[in-house]
């Protein structure tokens, strides 16, 4: 295989697409909370029976947490494939890097990622696990057609 790196290649929109969920989850829950619970209302005023207490706090968890799992769904994603001079195919995301031997890979295969941009998926399965990836990389089936020559018993399916 040739020692080449393969980079992400999307749009202004699919970037914008990716972005705009994590604003939406981890923005206006703060401001929600600053007009409902800091707002025009002098909670001093009201007696101690009638003040919200937990209720106007508690669902702010559910979009927090709801951001923090989306974070780190599109933070995981590989940015860039590398292959390297020893065989191996390095995914690099932003979180984590995985590297990965040409003689581990057993398929390749479209899945979904978790993120509502209208970008495809693939999945490649491998000895000890499993890497999602985007499908849009810049001389993608040059890659594919070069790990299918390296290992004939890679299996691509739907590519």
């Amino acid at each position: 295989m040739t020692p080449r790196q393969y980079d992400l290649l999307l749009t202004r929109l699919q970037k914008i697409t990716l972005v705009i969920p994590l604003i939406m989850f981890t923005v206006l829950p703060l401001v929600f909370l600053l007009l409902f619970v800091f707002g025009p209302v002098n909670f001093e005023q009201i007696p101690s029976e009638t003040q919200p207490s937990f209720f106007p706090l508690f669902p702010l968890f559910f979009f927090f947490g709801f951001a923090g799992f989306y974070a780190w769904s599109v933070l995981s994603l590989p940015y860039r494939i590398s292959v390297t001079h020893d065989q191996k195919i390095l995914f690099r995301s932003f979180l984590k890097s995985r590297s990965v031997r040409v003689s581990e890979l057993l398929s390749i295969e479209p899945a979904h990622l978790n993120v509502q941009a209208g970008i495809s998926g693939y999945v490649v399965k491998h000895q000890n696990g499993k890497i999602r990836f985007p499908g849009q990389f810049t001389g993608q089936y040059i890659l594919l057609y070069e790990l299918k020559q390296a290992n004939p018993g890679l299996e691509i399916k739907g590519c």
